[in-house]
């Protein structure tokens, strides 16, 4: 089974910060984890393999997914 885990970096302070809450153990080889303001995160967060955009567009929402390429 895949799980799935949302981050919000929004209100860290630090990037150690993800130490603490035990990101290594959320991120492997059977997991997506979508992270929010990920440049917080600096050197911790996991280099992203999609970029996701949402923005508002006219009455809704407008979603653009960018596939990343890994060295």
């Amino acid at each position: 089974s895949i799980e799935a885990h949302h981050f919000d970096l929004y209100r860290l302070n630090d990037p150690h910060e993800l130490d603490y809450i035990g990101l290594s153990e959320y991120c492997h080889a059977n997991s997506l984890c979508f992270f929010e303001w990920p440049d917080l995160g600096a050197g911790l967060v996991p280099q992203a393999n999609l970029e996701i955009d949402i923005s508002y567009h006219a009455d809704g929402r407008q979603c653009l997914v960018k596939g990343l390429t890994l060295p």
